[in-house]
């Protein structure tokens, strides 16, 4: 008897469902990242380059993070500190954040820092360093070899490669069961600084090879759906299917930057393929973004996962799951051109302290989440002094959090909206359904921001600060006007349900016509940290009967 109800026993735990690997998966339109089966919104921050290396100091960073309502903490892990003798590993950093962020609930991006960082060979182990013939670095026109990898060295391909699949292993080990590590960013920005390409013997060899048949065919079976930039590119020399690198996209630049990306990707699928088959959590590369020097590459790292190169790398990377932005300038466009069906938006950098852009990070979270339905946004730098507890982002976050299951929701519809003031825009306009919201920006304030979530047929939320927002009917001739009839500010419970903190009205919106975020009277109150949540029901002015008085329905002035 003993026995059979051991035995019944070890049937049950066998039964048991283990929890499903964090994935992506389509949602609507979009793609949204989902984690433990469920639906997951990256509310973000990576900590600075060196900050993962020091346990002590990631202690109270963890705390400041957990404070601002930051869910998922992108950390680096780097090759240099994981495998400082060859073929002899310590993973005790990777143990560390993982036991930081679990005593927290938070969860962890990890960023595997090896053969590039930053357009550099930075944090290769000192054994790798030392051995230039062994690991081959590029080298400038002039023949001086430059302190970067060579994307054609197989050598430090492989070596990289068994690294990662052991830090791949040694994740899978210790957090198969917990999914705290929920992605996986392989190297850092990569590409050549300096000039559109490396002209190594190695290299130029390469170079005057045949563009491999696989790059052809993925170009030529998304043809109509190339960027118009690597569409023109092809164009130029007739859409050759054969031949050289300079014989099928010509003897520009853009043939240097074509070859670079396609190498760097070959390169990083290979690690990816062999870290997936150990574990396989979703992966991703991010873009140094050429910011003034628009289409110059070495300006910008050449061969990078910028978008202009997306589709050579995803012919390159098929692995990859998605080509992450760090966008420090033209947030907007920026956000456009990473956006695509097969590419879901994740701003996994942000907010350059160093240029200044000291508070924008609560809008631009906003904007990516609500208004491109990215997977997650996260600001660089995150464990800087300047994020201070009076810091705007927990107040954002703390709103994103707090309205994560309606966004959810309508993530992949068209009614989930977002906007931010952009450099010098005094206005936006936003049509949902029948309804057309005028918004108005506040000009004492520069971090104007906010979402609008349709959440009914007459009802819409509202959260966000520093602006006025006026409705008014999408199409006049079908409805005349539009007035409120309710506004409460408040905001949801764990249950889903609204918990009104007070009605609104009077000076605290616009007439019957229109709100404020936030709700304050006369407009005296201009702060960062001002946040309001707000349902609003409306009514849509039925048609005007024949022989009825035609007045002119009017919005009040403010």
């Amino acid at each position: 008897m003993k026995r059979l109800l051991i035995a019944l026993f070890a049937l049950s735990i066998g039964t048991v469902p283990a929890k499903e690997l964090p994935v992506l998966k389509p949602v609507g339109d979009k793609t949204l990242l989902h984690v433990d089966g469920a639906p997951y919104l990256i509310l973000g921050g990576q900590v600075m380059n060196s900050s993962s290396f020091d346990p002590e100091w990631m202690e109270s960073a963890f705390d400041r993070m957990k404070a601002f309502h930051i869910n998922t903490v992108a950390a680096p892990i780097s090759w240099q500190a994981v495998e400082p003798v060859e073929g002899e590993f310590d993973f005790s950093l990777v143990d560390s954040l993982i036991k930081q962020a679990r005593a927290r609930d938070m969860r962890l991006v990890l960023l595997w820092f090896g053969t590039w960082k930053n357009a550099r060979s930075f944090y290769l182990p000192e054994w790798v360093k030392t051995d230039m013939d062994r690991f081959k670095r590029m080298e400038s026109a002039d023949g001086g070899r430059l302190e970067v990898i060579s994307n054609l060295c197989e050598e430090t391909n492989a070596a990289d490669t068994r690294a990662f699949v052991e830090f791949m292993r040694h994740l899978k080990k210790i957090d198969g069961a917990e999914n705290t590590v929920v992605m996986v960013q392989i190297q850092n920005e990569v590409g050549l600084l300096g000039d559109t390409r490396d002209r190594s013997a190695l290299a130029r060899r390469a170079f005057e090879e045949q563009v491999p048949p696989q790059l052809m065919d993925q170009l030529d079976k998304n043809k109509q759906r190339l960027t118009p930039h690597l569409k023109q590119v092809w164009a130029l020399p007739g859409y050759k299917m054969k031949g050289t690198w300079s014989e099928v996209f010509g003897d520009g630049i853009e043939a240097d930057e074509i070859f670079m990306a396609w190498h760097f990707a070959r390169y990083i699928n290979r690690m990816a393929e062999a870290g997936e088959a150990v574990y396989n959590l979703p992966m991703y590369v991010n873009a140094w973004i050429g910011q003034l020097e628009i289409g110059i590459p070495g300006k910008y790292p050449s061969g990078g996962p910028v978008a202009r190169m997306m589709d050579i790398w995803k012919a390159g990377a098929p692995t990859i799951e998605l080509m992450a932005a760090d966008i420090y300038a033209f947030y907007k466009l920026r956000c456009e051109e990473f956006s695509r069906q097969d590419n879901p938006l994740f701003v996994s950098e942000a907010c350059a302290l160093w240029l200044g852009d000291r508070w924008s990070a609560p809008a631009k979270a906003f904007y990516t989440i609500a208004e491109k339905q990215g997977i997650g946004f996260s600001p660089f730098g995150i464990d800087h002094d300047h994020y201070d507890a009076d810091h705007p982002i927990g107040v954002a976050f703390a709103a994103l959090e707090n309205l994560k299951p309606l966004i959810v929701k309508h993530f992949g519809t068209e009614n989930l909206r977002g906007y931010f003031k952009e450099d010098e825009e005094t206005e936006n306009s936003i049509t949902i359904g029948p309804y057309q919201f005028n918004i108005t920006y506040q000009p004492l304030l520069e971090d104007c921001y906010g979402l609008i979530i349709r959440n009914g047929e007459n009802e819409f939320i509202f959260a966000g600060n520093g602006a006025r927002i006026v409705f008014v009917p999408a199409n006049p001739k079908d409805h005349p006007g539009v007035s409120i009839t309710l506004v409460e500010e408040g905001s949801f419970d764990a249950g889903g349900e609204f918990f009104r903190k007070r009605l609104v009205g009077g000076d605290e919106t616009i007439g019957t016509a229109g709100i404020k975020l936030p709700a304050h009277g006369y407009d005296l109150s201009h702060h960062r940290n001002n946040m309001s949540i707000q349902r609003v029901r409306l009514f849509l002015h039925p048609p005007r009967k024949e022989g009825a008085a035609q007045g002119t329905d009017t919005t009040p002035e403010f």
